[in-house]
């Protein structure tokens, strides 16, 4: 669609660019073109912002692993005042967990004791090169931890981003040395160190979620359902698009919410700003 548009640009402008994945487009122009450019231009902006569900991120945006430093990451943090801006990696947390007869907790050893939060999605996003922004909005998604700036409670806290819990878990249908094992995957330090790690895997391999028991791949057309939705079909498109449904099978609210997030915090001009012929020099 974007390259529909460019040659609609070409049109009226002598040169043009895009820079892929940021929506970025300079223009050399006549005079007489701008105005039929604008229309353009803003058809365009309003038509890109546009939800799809087959196509939640590019691969580029996906493994662009050095989006950010980690300087970057900590006044991101700090920015939206989230609790996590402070966190220190501890040598172990008390991870609640849920099985069938009842709750309990354990304490369990956590990786990359010491770091900083900020300092260890970066380390893991270049370890496995995913963008440290899929891991950030993936935090607000499933917890909504980066805009919180006091630490929730402990369900919350150590399973922030929702990695091993799973349906089972929520529904506490494990056995009792199920959901044990199912607690080693919690506490902030596992949490974020084994989401970059299955959001490689899966981006390798390009798959998505399981279907009738049947795993989806790139190219596959797959049925999700929906919170308070129909359910609704979607092509994986892309490996990124797959490897998210994959981590979270539902289009609504959960993708789109990372679609959401995504959009408004790290694509340029996602919120839809119109120009006008006084804006330009």
């Amino acid at each position: 669609e974007s390259k529909t548009y460019i040659e609609k640009f070409r049109l009226v402008a002598n040169d043009l660019t895009l820079v892929e994945g940021q929506g970025v487009v300079t223009i050399s122009i006549n005079v007489e073109g701008i105005p039929q450019l604008i229309d353009e231009i803003n058809k365009f902006s309003k038509e890109a912002c546009i939800f799809d569900p087959n196509n939640l991120i590019s691969d580029s945006d996906f493994t662009n692993y050095n989006s950010m430093t980690v300087e970057e990451i900590q006044s991101f943090l700090e920015q939206n005042k989230s609790y996590l801006a402070n966190y220190i990696i501890p040598t172990e947390e008390d991870v609640p967990f849920c099985f069938k007869g009842g709750k309990d907790s354990l304490k369990i050893s956590q990786k990359n004791i010491g770091k900083k939060v900020s300092e260890l999605i970066y380390l893991e996003a270049q370890e496995h090169q995913i963008n440290p922004q899929v891991l950030l909005v993936t935090l607000q998604k499933e917890s909504s931890v980066i805009t919180l700036e006091n630490m929730p409670n402990k369900w919350r806290h150590t399973w922030l981003l929702g990695y091993g819990y799973n349906e089972s878990m929520a529904a506490c249908t494990y056995s009792l040395n199920k959901a044990k094992s199912q607690a080693e995957l919690g506490g902030v330090g596992n949490q974020i160190t084994y989401a970059f790690w299955q959001f490689q895997q899966n981006f390798i391999k390009g798959i998505g979620p399981q279907i009738n028991g049947i795993t989806s791949k790139v190219g596959d057309k797959i049925i999700l359902s929906n919170t308070n939705k129909e359910p609704l079909e979607v092509f994986l498109s892309n490996k990124a698009t797959a490897c998210l449904y994959r981590y979270t099978p539902h289009v609504y609210n959960g993708n789109y919410n990372f679609w959401k997030f995504y959009q408004n915090w790290f694509v340029k001009n996602s919120k839809i700003e119109t120009i006008s012929v006084d804006k330009i020099n």
